[in-house]
């Protein structure tokens, strides 16, 4: 394409930059804008890079539905109310020796044999509470069940809940009005497990929760449920 100088009217050719005649600086918007790429039409989206260069002007999108966040369903350990027959066995049985003794001792003996009887089995009683608490903490979400133990060494446990398969909860006539009970929970999976959780205050809705956190994670993979 030829370009006529502005200053003294010289044809030039289209890639000269200065006028072969008067030395003049030829104007370039004719050719940049030949060179230039297209303006994007309004209200059309970019267009993508297709020649496998790996860019793009095209702004990524996610459609992703953002996470859950983990909720805290409930937490526990082994109840102090699951040992209140054994206090009342451990006294009973105290005062039954110090009946004994005041037949067969003097006063002073019998105390003396009554207080040995109440320190040992009352503090057995208690030595059993402290180690089962401490050894027996557990942590229901709405992803996993954390079971924790201290004793003798400090293990934590994480279980999916989706991987629960089963949920057993049982009451015997004590635990029944002191109001604890027993948690069978049966795992899934290539190595079959089962987990006893013992001494667990209201276990009737414990269990509940575990259920219903199993059924809607199972629900949310889209998991079938074959016990509904």
């Amino acid at each position: 394409m030829v370009e006529l100088c502005t200053a003294c009217g010289a044809e030039t050719v289209e890639e000269a930059v200065f006028c072969h005649r008067c030395g003049r600086r030829l104007s370039t918007v004719h050719s940049q804008a030949e060179n230039a790429e297209p303006a994007a039409v309004a209200g059309e989206p970019p267009s993508a890079d297709v020649s496998g260069s790996g860019e793009s002007n095209a702004e990524v999108v996610s459609f992703d539905e953002p996470a859950e966040p983990e909720e805290l369903l409930w937490s526990g350990t082994y109840s102090h109310r699951a040992v209140i027959a054994a206090w009342l066995v451990a006294g009973a049985t105290t005062l039954i020796v110090g009946a004994l003794c005041m037949l067969f001792a003097e006063l002073l003996e019998a105390l003396f044999i009554m207080l040995v009887c109440a320190v040992l089995s009352m503090g057995g009683v208690g030595l059993y509470l402290f180690h089962r608490r401490l050894n027996a903490r557990y942590a229901l979400t709405s992803r996993q069940f954390v079971q924790h133990m201290c004793i003798p060494t400090q293990v934590t446990c994480r279980i999916d809940v989706a991987m629960i398969d089963d949920i057993v909860f049982s009451q015997g006539p004590i635990e029944r009005v002191v109001g604890v009970g027993t948690i069978m929970v049966t795992l899934s999976g290539d190595v079959d497990m089962e987990l006893l959780l013992r001494g667990i205050a209201n276990a009737e809705e414990v269990a509940s929760r575990i259920d219903m956190a199993r059924r809607a994670e199972r629900r949310r993979r889209g998991w079938y449920i074959n016990d509904e």
